[in-house]
């Protein structure tokens, strides 16, 4: 198993705690290598570094507990499956874009790429490719919803998702 970095768990942090705030969770400092979660101001349970969870046993006792952490359980997992892919993800090679992208996947003439701003984390967008292959257009931007762009949520993007 790869060992990951300090900077690469400073960066998961970061989008995990925004990814989990915009959920309607709160966040405490790491702590020992984890990030504390509440909910309605009570402790949920724990993330690590890695996308490890860990609560207590009386979470799940109260079925309104049990579905937040289910929640942020998936909140957890979709974070780090993006944060995985971006660390390996290429620079998106376009013409005509202002910002820096990077390319999750490509097929066919369909691009989904993602955007960093310190605010709000990782944003989302889908494009086709331009005739000539070398600029994108039609983009659907979907802000931090990564699941939205991957084509996972139903929806239909101008550039076909990726399912």
């Amino acid at each position: 198993m790869k060992e990951i970095s300090e900077e690469a768990k400073t960066r998961f942090f970061e989008e995990v705690g925004i990814c989990l705030k915009r959920g309607g969770f709160q966040t405490g400092p790491v702590e020992d290598g984890f990030m504390p979660v509440f909910w309605q101001e009570a402790p949920l349970c724990r993330v690590n570094g890695v996308g490890g969870v860990r609560y207590r046993s009386e979470v799940t006792r109260d079925p309104g507990s049990e579905a937040a952490l289910n929640r942020a359980i998936d909140i957890v997992n979709v974070t780090e499956e993006y944060m995985r892919l971006l660390e390996k993800a290429p620079q998106l090679n376009a013409t005509g874009l202002d910002e820096s992208y990077k390319c999750l996947n490509e097929f066919n003439s369909a691009v989904l790429a993602a955007h960093h701003t310190p605010r709000y984390g990782w944003d989302f967008v889908t494009w086709c490719r331009d005739y000539s292959g070398e600029g994108v257009t039609q983009g659907h931007y979907v802000g931090g919803d990564y699941e939205g762009a991957n084509g996972e949520s139903g929806d239909v993007h101008p550039a076909g998702g990726f399912t």
